[in-house]
C-alpha cells in the first residue's frame, strides 16, 4: 500500500500517517512519511474494512533544548490543523475504505490532499492484494 500527502498544494516533506481500524478487526498500522510520499509493506498494511487515517507532521518552533546527553534539538509542536489527527476531543474526518481483490491487480493506493482552509479528499478507496499475498 502506498500514497502521497500534500499540504495546501506541495507534498508534505515529513510525517506519520496511521490508519485506524474502525471496524471490529485489525490493527493500526502506518508509516513514515518523507517528500509527500509515503508505503507500508506487507505485512505491515492494513487489514480489509474501514479506517480512520491520521496525519501528523511536527515543526520546529525555532526554539532549541538539549538532553541529558547534551545533545541539541529543535523543539517542535505538531504543524498541521487538528482536524488531521486524533488531538484533545477531535477526530480525524479522514478515512479510507480498503477492499481485497485478486493478486493479478495493483498495489493499492491512498492519496490524501489536505489544505489548512478545510477541504480534503476524504474518502480514498484502497484496493490491496489478497490477504497473505504479496505481488513482487
Amino acid at each position: 500500500m502506498k500514497g502521497t500527502v500534500t499540504y495546501n498544494g506541495p507534498p508534505l516533506a515529513v510525517g506519520t500517517i496511521t490508519f485506524v481500524p474502525t471496524g471490529k478487526k485489525g490493527i493500526k498500522c502506518g508509516e513514515r512519511i518523507e517528500n509527500g510520499h509515503y508505503q507500508i509493506d506487507p505485512p505491515f498494511r492494513p487489514m480489509p474494512g474501514p479506517h480512520r487515517v491520521e496525519i501528523r507532521s511536527d515543526k520546529p518552533t525555532g526554539k532549541k533544548y538539549k538532553n541529558e546527553f547534551g545533545e541539541v534539538f529543535d523543539v517542535t509542536r505538531e504543524g498541521l490543523p487538528d482536524k488531521y489527527h486524533s488531538w484533545k476531543k477531535t477526530v480525524s474526518p479522514l478515512t479510507a475504505a480498503i477492499f481485497p481483490i485478486p493478486i493479478t491487480a495493483q498495489s493499492g493506493r491512498a492519496n490524501f490532499n489536505l489544505s489548512a482552509g478545510g477541504r480534503i479528499i476524504s474518502h480514498p478507496l484502497c484496493f490491496l492484494e489478497e490477504v497473505g499475498r504479496d505481488s513482487t
